[in-house]
């Protein structure tokens, strides 16, 4: 039988030792390095975020004075609702509807990947916050095509109806616009430099 002397077990121990504490370096390494890739993702995601809700404002500060102007050549035509031109006819003459076209692929990287644990949690709720807003334009958005493509829009009787549906469509998007905007900068003024 083969005799285990205590120097032996001196050096396994100090050998196992040795490796474990290699793996738990290596691990800890790993960890160190990922935590760091993702630490500059998350730098990245958020300046793109940032320049996302910059283009955003922009497109919020476009549609209200574009919406705004629609909305005032619209109001002068409703001398001219006779009951004999559709609204859809008069198209032209107040410019169209106009729809905001608000980006949020920046958001959506940022919000759903895994450098989200990585951003700030402040920035991530007024940001989740900042976005929600997009859905009110979406439900608008939506009344604007069964408008522009339902029978009040094509029915001279109903013209007087199609305009003030029109009209207030275009009134809630401009007031909006006006309401976001202060969001928009508030979030750039509180998060660009950081």
């Amino acid at each position: 039988m083969m005799q285990v002397r205590r120097t032996d077990v001196r050096l396994i121990v100090l050998e196992t030792g040795m490796v474990l504490v290699g793996v738990l370096a290596a691990l800890f390494v790993d960890g160190w390095r990922e935590s760091r890739r993702l630490d500059e993702e998350a730098r990245g995601a958020t300046n793109r975020l940032l320049d996302e809700v910059r283009v955003n404002l922009r497109e919020l500060e476009s549609l209200d004075s574009v919406v705004t102007e629609r909305s005032a050549r619209l109001r002068a035509l409703e001398p001219e609702l006779d009951g004999t031109t559709p609204l859809g006819a008069l198209t032209a003459r107040f410019g169209g509807y106009r729809s905001p076209d608000l980006s949020e692929g920046a958001w959506q990287r940022v919000s759903l990947g895994a450098v989200a644990e990585h951003v700030p949690p402040d920035m991530l709720e007024e940001a989740f916050e900042l976005y929600a807003l997009h859905r009110y334009f979406l439900g608008l958005d939506e009344q604007i095509g069964r408008l522009v493509y339902g029978e009040m829009n094509l029915d001279p009787a109903r013209v007087r109806y199609a305009w003030a549906v029109a009209l207030a469509i275009m009134e809630q998007q401009a007031s909006w616009a006006r309401e976001f905007i202060p969001h928009y900068r508030d979030f750039l003024s509180r998060w660009e430099g950081r």
